[in-house]
């Protein structure tokens, strides 16, 4: 039976489509490997609840609850929400119920993230638009970005050596090749380089995330098609043409099946490309700007890149630091994108209590700037006055996973979460047994949120509580101040 249920996972931790199991209470059961990295960012999140993760809107939308409420199927949906690095992602879902002696145990679905795809339809259409009015008016090409360098907000050293870099690269046609985790900016300098050139304004800017689309797609869409390569083939332009006299910006390019990559390194060398299909070259220049999510010594000692095509494409080395190594940055970047939303909200929130500043100091941000984009756009829509509080914001998820957690608190079994020090229950005769049990009660439900990194329902669970009783215990026995403890705890 085991070998059977570890077989089966194998299965679908194989397939290109992301499948999820929750039971009636939407508590996650199963997540395969496609779902993880599409949606939770490879986080642990079996025996969670979907609540955890996402808003009642956004579960709503994604039909679990219709399913497991009315027991029918859910079909063929598209939904948007924003993932646990804080990335916008869009997917074409279907949902079923699952039925166990006809009663609704629970619900799996089935999903596959379309984002690219939508992403690249858009910016195709929006290109053909332009290109369609600059024929009809006899002009230049007129096509947008929609960022400049000074979108790049910060004060660190790195930020400074970053801006450099990106003027001397917008004083060249050379390759640029851009290395940053997910979340960075990439696409952000990669249009600083290209509104800093001076030709921005006449030619234009295509970009295309290479991990955004099945492989047996990408060369059609690298190169183009003529009509009847394949059924349902027309004459169309391919990327490296929509760039014509232009950049193309790839992002995520260390993704590209090797194959590809030959094809793309001649390209690049020749200046030439033939559309699937044809016999005829095409010649064209453009300007090639790449990035990688991942470390050269990844991409090069595992053979997951030619070197021949990064040396081509290597010309200029811009990396981009993680925001957990510029922390200097996060007030100014945090006001920033404050601002931002209050040009486009009637929001009142006028900016960040002293709390709030250090605990976004604190954290980790794994998912960088676009994580701390979305936790501002979270905590304006939840801020209860014009100054945003830890009040107001639920950071149970996200506290534990601060990296200078463990060692900032000090919270151990037994220990004190304003001193850190180790304490037992008092032997004094005037000391109650209630304050005793208090005592002892307010000491395991801290270790044990500790060992579930600040998870409330799974400790609820372990603890045989109901959430709400936890939730009412925390505030109760002054956890809550522990949950948001590394704000004001300072090491001596």
């Amino acid at each position: 039976m085991n070998v059977s249920l570890e077989l089966f996972h194998t299965i679908l931790n194989s397939l290109n489509i992301g499948i999820e199991v929750s039971d009636k209470d939407y508590n996650i059961i199963f997540v395969n490997d496609y779902e993880m990295k599409m949606t939770y960012g490879n986080r642990n999140v079996i025996g969670k609840n979907y609540l955890d993760f996402f808003s009642q809107k956004e579960m709503d939308e994604s039909g679990i609850p219709e399913a497991i409420k009315t027991g029918k199927s859910i079909e063929n949906k598209m939904i948007s929400y924003i993932n646990c690095l804080g990335c916008r992602c869009i997917a074409h879902v279907s949902t079923y119920p699952i039925k166990i002696k006809n009663e609704i145990v629970g619900a799996y679905t089935i999903g596959e993230d379309i984002t690219g795809i939508c992403t690249l339809s858009e910016q195709n259409m929006q290109l053909q638009n332009s290109r369609n009015y600059s024929s009809k008016n006899n002009r230049q090409h007129d096509f947008k970005t929609n960022y400049c360098i000074d979108d790049i907000v910060g004060i660190s050293s790195s930020i400074s050596e970053l801006k450099e870099k990106i003027h001397i690269a917008a004083t060249n046609d050379a390759n640029v090749m851009i290395f940053g985790e997910t979340g960075t900016g990439k696409e952000l300098v990669a249009q600083s380089i290209y509104t800093l050139s001076k030709n921005n304004k006449k030619f234009p800017f295509v970009a295309f995330n290479c991990a955004a689309i099945p492989e047996p797609l990408l060369e059609s869409i690298f190169f183009g098609t003529v009509r009847g390569c394949f059924t349902g083939a027309e004459n169309q332009a391919g990327l490296f043409e929509n760039a014509q006299n232009g950049v193309l910006f790839l992002d995520e390019i260390n993704s590209l099946p090797l194959g590809l990559q030959g094809k793309l390194l001649r390209a690049i060398q020749e200046k030439k490309v033939m559309r699937v299909g044809s016999s005829k070259e095409i010649p064209l220049q453009f300007r090639l700007i790449s990035a990688s999510n991942e470390s050269v010594t990844n991409l090069l000692v595992n053979e997951l890149f030619r070197k021949d095509l990064f040396y081509r494409l290597n010309v200029i080395t811009i990396p981009i630091p993680p925001l957990r190594n510029r922390k200097e940055d996060i007030p100014e970047l945090a006001c920033h994108f404050l601002n931002k939303i209050k040009k486009s909200t009637n929001t009142n929130v006028v900016g960040f209590h002293s709390e709030v500043t250090d605990w976004m100091l604190k954290y980790a941000w794994m998912g960088n700037v676009r994580e701390l984009k979305n936790f501002v756009e979270r905590a304006v829509y939840f801020a209860k006055s014009k100054i945003i509080t830890l009040d107001s914001l639920d950071l149970t998820d996200k506290i534990f996973q601060s990296s200078d957690y463990s060692k900032n608190t000090g919270i151990d079994k037994g220990c004190d979460p304003k001193s850190g020090h180790h304490t037992e229950p008092s032997n004094d005769r005037n000391t109650s047994l209630k304050d005793i049990v208090s005592h002892v009660e307010k000491n395991l439900i801290i270790e044990r949120l500790k060992q579930n990194n600040g998870n409330v329902s799974k400790t609820a669970r372990e603890l045989d509580v109901a959430k709400q009783t936890l939730f009412n215990k925390i505030k109760k026995l002054g956890i809550q101040t522990v949950l948001s403890y590394k704000v004001t705890h300072k090491t001596k």
